[in-house]
Parts: structure tokens; C-alpha cells; sequence
């Protein structure tokens, strides 16, 4: 059997606020090549008292994504919140690198450090055959 391990390092830029976001990213991508994958919401709902996280993947410009009809920014109350951009600093991810990265965090963040009740995400809280090792 071929057991072949993968470490995924991911390099997070923020916290921005969508415009900081869209003119950085915009920046970014006139100089370099590659987008961020990866992106972490932090945001209370409209009457909240506590935050609620989401834990997102795009192939696209983060911000572009953001803006899509019926994503998860638009219940966030725009006057306290935070957005982290992500992306892979030592593979290409292909679509499948990306999926299990979201799932580590995901399922991280609602076992380990938020709770259920907290996470936004609707999918992706359980671990399967993958292991997180802090550094």
C-alpha cells in the first residue's frame, strides 16, 4: 500500500474589510499570478450578540466571490467583521487539494475552537482519514 503524506502550509493575509479587500487582492493579482483559494469570514448576523464564522474556497478572486447572489457575507452585519484571504505557499492545489484544506479548517474550527452552533458552514465538520499537526 502507498501511503504518501501531504502537508499543505497556507499563507493567510487580512483581516480586511471588503473594500481594503477588493483593492489589496486587486493589487495583488496586477503584480502576481496566482489567486488565494482560501477564506475565512468573521462577522456577527444581524441581532447577534456572538460571532459566526464561515470557512470558504474559490477559484475565482475572493472578492468576486463575496458578491455572489445568496453567499454567506450577505448575512453578516457590515459594521463588525473581519475577512482573512488564504492561499497554498507550497503545492499548486488542484480542486481536490482545496476541498480537503476546507475541511480541515472547517471541521477544526467547529470541533476544537468555535463550536457548531457558531460556523456558518453547512457541510464539512467532521474529520475523516486526515490529521492536523500544529507547529
Amino acid at each position: 500500500m502507498n501511503n504518501t503524506d501531504k502537508v499543505y502550509l497556507i499563507k493567510w493575509v487580512g483581516p480586511f474589510s471588503y473594500d481594503e479587500l477588493y483593492n489589496w487582492e486587486k493589487k495583488w493579482l496586477e503584480n502576481n499570478n496566482e489567486n488565494f483559494n482560501l477564506y475565512l469570514l468573521q462577522g456577527k448576523r444581524k441581532y447577534a450578540r456572538k460571532f459566526s464564522y464561515y470557512c470558504g474556497q474559490t477559484i475565482r478572486c475572493v472578492y468576486r466571490r463575496l458578491k455572489d447572489k445568496d453567499h454567506h457575507f450577505k448575512e453578516i452585519e457590515h459594521s463588525d467583521y473581519s475577512i482573512w484571504i488564504g492561499k497554498f505557499s507550497n503545492v499548486v492545489p488542484n480542486k481536490t487539494d482545496i476541498n480537503v484544506v476546507e475541511k480541515i479548517i472547517t471541521s477544526e474550527l467547529a470541533e476544537l475552537e468555535l463550536g457548531f452552533e457558531n460556523m456558518m458552514n453547512e457541510i464539512n465538520f467532521h474529520r475523516t482519514s486526515f490529521r492536523c499537526i500544529y507547529y
